[in-house]
């Protein structure tokens, strides 16, 4: 038998063990070009040389959508990945009943694009009225987690409607009114307005500023508990200019008086003040202990001296001249600060990378521009996109935006004027939003895919779910004229 023939045993051994080498060699290959086509390495066809092409993710919202590279229909939808050799291209992403999105862009062997944002719109946008009220809100803003709308009652001063988005009946988000503490606000003779400040991170406490005839206080308002609503001015006993929240949180509070320039930290649970700093223009903070500042520069009078300080040490930036506005902001983006100082005289925004890093050397060197921004007038906004990327700085038409992650910015005028009242804002990461002409306007960071959405009221900001499929705004009445309406906006193509 074959089995017990010493030699045809041999045999057998080297050609098991000949298979067994072929295919581990086989398996192995396989994955070496597999791992190489993922990292975006091909044959030239033309040369017969080893290429390494460029990757181009691209996704959008919604997702399915068909890819066009310099016209050509790819056999892949959104979200997917591409691989292309050097060169410039033209993408266009097109689904049906949606508006096109397209831009131009170019890519070399080896480098990585991510258009990974694209928001296609609906053709026909579709509207639903879901309350009329007989005038503007006093007051309107959404809460961080984009669950929470709160409009200020038009003709009342303390009371007020919250919409819970994630809870809807039917289309209609569920809604409470609820009323401020009797006694909470001063009372005074004459007109009076509230203003927006800012939410704490737990999505229930907000910060406004009641503006009345003589006088001006600042309001904790408990949107889950109305009674537990507090008058800053009054637990404190303090009658700052500004107040802006500490880490975020709704006990901790830094307290700015432009009279004096006195900086001051708060404490709500306490009800106790410390004072911080002196001879403070303006501030910026961020988290718990980093604060971007700007003082008179002692030597002259004429220009301000801005300071980082932080957990190591308070740090010169550098001096700019002193105007009545010096907006100042920082953030984090891929574990990297970006301090942002704004001159509103120079009409320029200095951005600073991770300047702490140089400044606590203190080996005389400077921290490093990354990159200056020009406003071309006045600056009228000055801010982070949501995912901290992107730095906008605005003057009316004139935009200028840097990319954090590329590198790169952005400089152009748009067509539309901005409502008067209205102010450019993100939408998200990658969008901002204008009013022009009564209606939104979004576009996106580099002044690309302009998309006019809706009529809306300028002085009220726009609202949108967790996901960006519904548009919540407030507009005149189509039914009823004098009225305003509370209306929800599909942002997404509903079914048939």
């Amino acid at each position: 038998m074959d089995f017990l023939d010493p030699i045809k045993k041999r045999q057998r051994t080297v050609r098991l063990n000949i298979g067994h080498f072929l295919m581990v060699t086989l398996v192995v290959t396989g994955t070496y070009i597999l791992v190489l086509r993922a990292q975006g390495y091909d044959i030239d066809p033309g040369s017969g040389e080893v290429i390494q092409n460029a990757l181009v993710f691209v996704d959008s919202a919604p997702d399915g959508a068909t890819i066009k590279v310099n016209g050509q229909e790819h056999k892949d939808r959104t979200n997917t990945k591409l691989a292309l050799p050097d060169g410039s291209y033209r993408l266009e992403l097109s689904k049906p009943d949606y508006r096109t999105w397209q831009r131009e862009f170019a890519v070399s062997g080896g480098s990585v694009e991510r258009f990974t944002y694209p928001l296609l719109v609906p053709q026909k946008l579709m509207s639903t009225e879901l309350q009329s009220f007989d005038g503007l809100p006093t007051i309107a803003t959404q809460s961080p987690d984009r669950k929470w709308v709160v409009l200020g009652q038009p003709g009342s001063i303390d009371t007020f409607i919250q919409y819970d988005l994630s809870n809807l009946v039917g289309q209609k988000p569920a809604s409470a009114a609820f009323k401020l503490p009797r006694g909470l606000l001063t009372v005074a003779e004459g007109p009076w307005s509230w203003e927006f400040i800012e939410w704490s991170s737990d999505n229930k406490h907000v910060l406004f500023k009641h503006i009345f005839t003589g006088g001006q206080e600042f309001i904790m308002v408990n949107r889950d508990n109305p009674e537990q609503s507090l008058n800053i001015n009054r637990e404190l006993n303090q009658n700052p200019t500004d107040i802006r929240l500490r880490d975020k949180r709704s006990d901790r509070l830094y307290l700015h008086n432009q009279t004096d320039q006195s900086l001051k930290t708060a404490d709500l649970k306490t009800k106790t003040t410390l004072p911080l700093l002196s001879g403070v223009l303006s501030f910026k903070s961020h988290g718990d202990d980093v604060l971007l500042y700007a003082t008179i520069k002692p030597e002259d009078p004429a220009k301000a001296r801005v300071f980082l300080r932080a957990s190591n040490g308070t740090y010169t930036l550098r001096d700019i001249p002193i105007s009545t506005n010096l907006p100042l902001d920082i953030a984090q983006f891929d574990n990297r600060w970006y301090a942002v100082v704004g001159s509103d005289a120079e009409q320029k925004a200095y951005i600073y990378k991770d300047p702490e890093n140089v400044l606590k050397a203190r080996d005389g060197r400077k921290p490093p521009i990354v990159s200056v921004l020009h406003s071309g007038g006045p600056i009228s906004a000055l801010s982070f996109s949501y995912n901290t990327r992107f730095v906008m700085i605005n003057s009316g038409q004139h935009f200028n935006v840097y990319d954090a992650e590329t590198q790169r910015s952005y400089r152009y005028d748009i067509a539309d004027r901005l409502d008067p009242g209205s102010k450019p804002v993100w939408m998200d990461g990658h969008r901002m939003l204008i009013r022009s002409g009564g209606k939104v306007v979004v576009f996106d960071y580099d002044g690309i895919n302009k998309q006019t959405l809706v009529p809306s009221e300028a002085t009220i900001p726009i609202f949108f779910d967790r996901d960006y499929e519904v548009l919540y705004r407030i507009a005149p009445s189509a039914a009823t004229a004098g009225k305003q309406d509370f209306i929800r906006t599909e942002l997404r193509v509903l079914p048939k």
